[in-house]
């Protein structure tokens, strides 16, 4: 019957316990039985190597295959947008808001305003956050050349519709623009 691999182990190890207790002296019983321990203790572990290859093989096969599967969703979520955006698209030119298509209901539903940069160089400093990624005791005094620039879209949105609540309807920001797009919505 096999043993177990704790079970040469614990015999390697009581084996050599008795060899250092005989202060190194190997006597022929202890060496054969170290012999016969270490041939099984290797066969136990070309056991356990191979079948952690399977292991890893296996999860190397799933890993493929669950990129593979995230590639075909992205795909087909790429499709399903265009044709809703399609579908949207054809509807806005025959200037038709809401229609029962056989089982569906759809609509064109306007999206929230949101700020689209069309020319950041121009972009008044106001609306610029600077980033710097760095401890502030190293920081040196021309912190303005090593920092990453970029708009603040919350604070353009923001003097957009207080100008807009205020009834300024010539209000603009250089280099930005309040847009609103339509999404198309099914049920």
């Amino acid at each position: 019957m096999s043993r177990k691999l704790y079970e040469i182990t614990g015999e390697l190890h009581g084996l050599l316990v008795q060899v250092e207790e005989a202060d190194g002296e190997l006597t022929s019983e202890i060496e054969a039985a170290l012999e016969e321990a270490s041939i099984e203790f290797a066969a136990k572990a070309e056991g356990i190597l191979g079948y952690r290859q399977d292991l890893l093989g296996d999860a190397k096969k799933f890993k493929e295959e669950v990129e593979r599967l995230k590639a075909r969703r992205e795909t087909l979520e790429r499709t399903a947008k265009s044709l809703g955006d399609y579908l949207r698209s054809c509807m806005e030119v025959a200037d038709i808001r809401k229609m029962q298509a056989g089982n569906f209901l759809t609509w064109r539903q306007a999206n929230p305003e949101r700020v689209e940069i069309t020319n950041e160089e121009i972009l008044p400093e106001q609306y610029l956050t600077a980033v710097v990624a760095m401890p502030l005791d190293k920081l040196p005094e021309e912190w303005r050349e090593i920092a990453e620039i970029s708009p603040n879209l919350a604070d353009i949105k923001e003097d957009y519709k207080f100008a807009a609540s205020e009834g300024d309807k010539g209000f603009e920001i250089p280099g930005a623009e309040l847009v609103r797009g339509e999404h198309l919505r099914v049920k």
